[in-house]
């Protein structure tokens, strides 16, 4: 799937924190995808400022991440954990529609 560096974060930051061995096996293998190599780094001018992470636009790419069935399902349940909790925000919607695409939760008005 191919994810922006928006995305990547976002991600990595809603991943869970604990759970069965393999939930956490799958979480690790996740993480190892998600997260930018040194040369990314330097590609993307990747930096931390304060408690976020900034990088230069001009050079954003988009990265072809495998991911795995039991991962796709991790992703879902905390997108859907998000959702229930009304904690989703803008930078979330380009996750959601790569992973429900037809959800039919579109902002379009019926015609």
């Amino acid at each position: 799937m191919y994810l922006t560096v928006r995305e990547r974060l976002l991600l990595v930051g809603i991943l869970p924190a604990q759970g069965d061995i393999l939930t956490m096996r799958t979480t690790d293998d996740l993480r190892r995808s998600l997260i930018f190599s040194e040369e990314e780094e330097d590609e993307l001018e990747l930096k931390v400022d304060g408690n976020r992470y900034v990088w230069n636009e001009k050079k954003a790419f988009e990265k072809n991440i495998a991911i795995s069935a039991k991962g796709v399902s991790l992703i879902i349940m905390a997108l859907t954990a998000l959702d229930k909790e009304e904690k989703l925000t803008w930078e979330h919607i380009s996750l959601w529609d790569k992973f429900f695409p037809d959800d039919g939760k579109s902002d379009a008005a019926p015609e």
